[in-house]
């Protein structure tokens, strides 16, 4: 590639085809699920793992900067990921929760936000959601890759409840099979999940 991605998506440089883009509510809890979390090792993991290749400034810079996004998340179970679980930290580290909100939001959740926003605001019809049906086990919530079994409605763990919800879930993005003279027929997805807007486009959350 001649750049960044990023680089690329913020010139415009991009295939412009209408999409649809999802994540799942608490896609950070399987990559924080095994560690041990205080404020130093968050810091240290966002420096770690998703700093850009520095091209000016200094070591200094980078560390206030990863500071910033910590202070952002503040050290409360409650409002950490799996989210809408309360105080409850299945013992885990206490700031496990904190560690894993930072992760999805970081890795996923603003990527999602990002794309969308771009190609939105650049004429491309976008179609975005948030997956938030509860899975087991509670600790990791509504964990990453929990939606593919829904969107396949393949019926894992003995319970037609899979099936009947991944058939209301292909309902939603079956009109993106079709060409794109017919996605209007996406309006049930509009319709169905009380979608804001973003920009002129459809935005689901």
């Amino acid at each position: 590639m001649p750049t960044l991605p990023s680089i690329l998506l913020s010139n415009g440089k991009f295939c412009r085809l209408p999409f649809i883009a999802g994540t799942n509510l608490d896609k950070g809890t399987v990559f924080t699920s095994n560690g041990s979390f205080d404020e130093e090792v968050i810091n240290n993991l966002i420096i770690a793992n998703f700093s850009p290749p520095f091209k000016s400034g200094t070591n200094s810079d980078l560390a206030d900067t990863a500071q910033r996004i910590v202070e952002m998340y503040p050290n409360d179970p409650a409002q950490g990921s799996p989210f809408n679980t309360g105080n409850q930290t299945f013992d885990l580290p206490p700031q496990s929760k904190r560690a894993a909100a930072i992760e999805g939001d970081i890795s996923f959740q603003s990527q999602r936000r990002l794309w969308c926003q771009t190609a939105a605001a650049l004429g491309v019809q976008v179609f975005s959601y948030l997956f938030t049906q509860p899975q087991t086990p509670p600790s990791l919530g509504v964990y990453h890759g929990s939606e593919v079994r829904f969107v396949y409605c393949t019926n894992l763990y003995g319970s037609n409840r899979p099936r009947s919800n991944g058939s209301q879930v292909m309902r939603y993005v079956r009109p993106f099979r079709q060409p794109a003279t017919n996605l209007n027929g996406a309006k049930i997805v509009e319709d169905t999940l009380n979608n804001g807007q973003l920009s002129s486009k459809t935005y689901l959350n």
